[in-house]
């Protein structure tokens, strides 16, 4: 099985592909402190649930690099939901 594929099911109930707590997630969030229009890159960046929410708090530019493109199909649907579409790039 394609290692992609199935990291994708085993998270498909989750909004983040890591064994962090969402409420840890939010307090990392929140401990950043970005100034608006700064630059992420995350690497592996899943269905990009990290960036979407750091681009909703701090406006900034998000570029994810995810190979799995179950994950970017994913990711685009929700950030096209909740940020605009210039803010998430997505390789």
């Amino acid at each position: 099985m394609d290692r992609n594929k199935f990291s994708s099911i085993a998270h498909s109930k989750h909004l983040f592909s890591n064994p962090i707590s969402e409420t840890k997630i939010n307090r990392i969030i929140d401990f950043l402190q970005l100034e608006p229009h700064a630059k992420v890159l995350d690497i592996g960046a899943g269905k990009c649930e990290l960036l979407i929410r750091l681009v909703e708090k701090y406006d900034i530019e998000a570029t994810a690099v995810e190979l799995y493109e179950g994950s970017i199909l994913e990711a685009k649907q929700q950030a096209q939901k909740r940020i605009p579409e210039k803010k998430l790039r997505t390789l």
